[in-house]
């Protein structure tokens, strides 16, 4: 049987169950499943334990009906919970004085090294991006492996949850006899759907219901993002007041001329 990926996204209007599977180390859409919790509290550990059981008959439908094992589970979560942060990290790589080639090896203590200097012990780290490599002063944009050096600086971008959240998720998951295997913020789940168009310099726009995300790409790496008050609501609101209709219509005027749900050749409303 054929593997799969789960990713659930939790919106203030709904949670989405989307499956892909895994082709060639690229995520292939598959289907979705949408879940109403417009009516549920804030706390997300409690609406996910709430949904748990039909989130996890979205997981079986899905198995039964397109033949495939749910291999790995990701939770996207947006900018509200997560904490970005900016930090950097040195270390040596030989005290000869001929120095010694840089692995991949280096990378990840380096990385680590920022990790334990930048993150609160209430703190989980969950995405570690490194922006720029210095090695012996001289900058590198990508990692300079193979190249000699004796001391190693990098500058990176951590991504963390409080350690709180980050347990109770992977708790609610545990009870429901399933595996939580990360935790991935929104702008990098994002990127994965627009993997072939990220150029030299991105930025990619994602309307939710209360909030927009504006993120900064530059080779593929992420530098910069944002979050702005401004979402949905407020383009329906003004559809409502300019046109004069009542929020289902303005509704249906959003969702046949400003998404990308299937409705069908028919657009008038």
């Amino acid at each position: 049987m054929r593997e799969a990926v789960c990713v659930i996204d939790i919106s203030s209007k709904q949670i989405l169950v989307a499956f892909f599977e895994n082709k060639f180390s690229r995520l292939v859409y598959y289907t979705q499943e949408e879940i109403n919790n417009e009516s549920l509290p804030e706390d997300i550990p409690e609406k996910l334990e709430r949904h748990m059981s039909q989130i996890d008959k979205a997981m079986a439908d899905f198995e039964q009906k397109y033949r495939r094992r749910i291999k790995k589970v990701f939770l996207r979560l947006s900018d509200r919970w997560v904490i970005k942060r900016e930090a950097q990290a040195k270390i040596s790589l030989s005290y000869s004085l001929k120095g010694k080639k840089v692995t991949a090896k280096d990378i990840i203590k380096a990385k680590s090294v920022s990790e334990d200097l930048h993150s609160e012990w209430n703190e989980k780290v969950i995405h570690n991006v490194v922006n720029e490599y210095f090695l012996d002063g001289r900058k590198f944009p990508q990692a300079p492996l193979g190249t000699v050096g004796k001391k190693l600086k990098i500058n990176v971008l951590l991504f963390l949850v409080k350690a709180d959240l980050f347990n109770k998720l992977h708790a609610v998951f545990k009870n429901s006899g399933r595996k939580l295997d990360n935790i991935i913020y929104a702008p990098f789940a994002d990127a994965v759907a627009f993997e072939n168009s990220l150029g030299d310099f991105s930025i990619l726009f994602n309307f939710g219901f209360h909030y927009t995300q504006e993120t900064v790409f530059r080779n593929r790496n992420l530098i910069k993002s944002t979050a702005y008050n401004f979402g949905q609501k407020n383009i329906l609101t003004a559809i409502s007041q300019i046109f004069g209709v009542d929020s289902g219509v303005a509704k249906d005027i959003f969702d046949k001329y400003a998404t990308f749900k299937e409705i069908g050749q028919e657009k008038s409303v």
